[in-house]
This record gives structure tokens, C-alpha cells and sequence, in this order.
């Protein structure tokens, strides 16, 4: 299993890297502030290696929309989550338009990443 999480905050990226890695124990771990995921992207990058791509929605580089618009363009099959602060009814409708599969509120906790993995193997 292959995990590639997004996000504009080095601790933020620390911090659910720590969760995902004890509760995905098994899968390969990539994290990416945005201006590394847009160097990945330009590769023509298609992740059909990729199970579970997480993004932030609010960052500076590329909006976590425009990633997931992106991901399906290339890929449907991939579970994108969401993991963002920015719970606005608006834009949480607007991520599931665009393809996102699971929202979850920050920060990221054990049990929020536990349930993440429940729903991503009811799903598959």
C-alpha cells in the first residue's frame, strides 16, 4: 500500500506521518509540502502506484481542490481524503464534487486516521 499526504505545514506533516505510520503500518509513506507536490505533478505523474492520497484544501502553492480535480483527472481509482481545517459547508461539498472520497477535520488523531482506514477498506 502506497499513502502520498499533502500539506503546507512541516508539522502538520510530522504529525499525521506519526498517525498514519502506526496505523497503516504496512504501507510506504510519502509526504509532500505543496511546492514538492507540484514538481511531482509536472512529471506526469498518473500515482497508479498510489492507494490513498490525503491533502490539505488551504495552501499556498496549489489548493487542495485544484490537487484533487487533478488526482481524478489522471486516476479515478485512487481514495483522496481530505484532512483540513477549513470545514466551510461550501467548500466540503465542493471537495466531494470534485472527487475527494472522506473529509476529515484537523488536526489528525489516532482515532480520525483509525477511522479513515475502516472507511478506505469498506470501500475497496
Amino acid at each position: 500500500m502506497k499513502i502520498i499526504h499533502i500539506d503546507d505545514s512541516r508539522l502538520a506533516i510530522k504529525c499525521t506521518q506519526l498517525f498514519l505510520q502506526s496505523v497503516f503500518n504496512d504501507a510506504c509513506i510519502n509526504s509532500y509540502l505543496t511546492s514538492e507536490f507540484i514538481e511531482l505533478i509536472k512529471s506526469d505523474k498518473t500515482f497508479d502506484d498510489t492507494d490513498i492520497i490525503i491533502t490539505d484544501l488551504l495552501m499556498p502553492d496549489i489548493t487542495g481542490q485544484d490537487i484533487i480535480k487533478y488526482v481524478r483527472s489522471v486516476n479515478n481509482k485512487i481514495f483522496i481524503t481530505v484532512l483540513s481545517s477549513n470545514i466551510q459547508h461550501g467548500e466540503k461539498m465542493l471537495a466531494f464534487e470534485n472527487g475527494c472520497d472522506y473529509f476529515l477535520e484537523k488536526p489528525a488523531t489516532l482515532e480520525k486516521i483509525q477511522k479513515l482506514r475502516e472507511v478506505f477498506y469498506a470501500k475497496r
